[in-house]
């Protein structure tokens, strides 16, 4: 089932918009223009940076042993990161050995869409028909569904239980004999 709302917009009113979009797009061109310039600086130190980096890396031949010889260098070392660490989600009851623990909770809540389809009429005028539509999703985070324009939709989204997300990382990670 469909809601739909009509809004009429009279031609002085879209006149006024109109300069008010114009003044707006001047100001935003000139903020573009210094962000960009500002931009295209720290592009610059930072591709410094990343040529310095590149210059001054050294990579560990063996990670079965700490060598000191590399101790406060940058260095550059591929293998397998390991732990003996248990993380634990007490709210959700999972324990397990692991790196990373993530908790990401979804709910199946109804979604309001909206879709609106302008007409301009005689003498300079529009109108606006928004039509909203309901359907229920998977989401990230709880609808407030007492916004919704349609009353037969308003507050159908019981939240029972908040769950947010949560990560957890552990504290012991090496790779070989180096720890991270």
């Amino acid at each position: 089932m469909a809601y739909t709302e009509t809004r009429r917009t009279g031609l002085g009113r879209r006149l006024k918009d109109s300069l008010g979009g114009v003044i707006a797009a001047l100001l935003l061109i000139a903020g573009g223009t210094i962000l960009i310039y500002w931009n295209e600086g720290r592009a610059a130190g930072t591709a410094g940076a990343i040529a310095e980096v590149q210059a001054n890396v050294v990579e560990l031949p063996d990670l079965t042993r700490v060598d000191p010889a590399f101790d406060g260098r940058l260095v550059h070392a591929l293998g397998r990161a390991e732990t003996e660490d248990t993380l634990e989600d007490d709210l959700l009851g999972v324990k397990t050995v692991a790196i990373a623990l993530k908790r990401s909770p979804q709910f199946y809540q109804w979604v309001e869409n909206e879709k609106s389809d302008t007409k301009k009429e005689l003498g300079g005028s529009e109108t606006t028909v928004t039509t909203y539509t309901y359907q229920p999703q998977w989401v990230s985070r709880p609808v407030d569904s007492a916004g919704f324009k349609d009353p037969a939709y308003q507050n159908r989204n019981p939240v029972l239980v908040r769950l947010e997300p949560a990560s957890w990382l552990a504290p012991r990670v090496s790779i070989g004999a180096y720890r991270l």
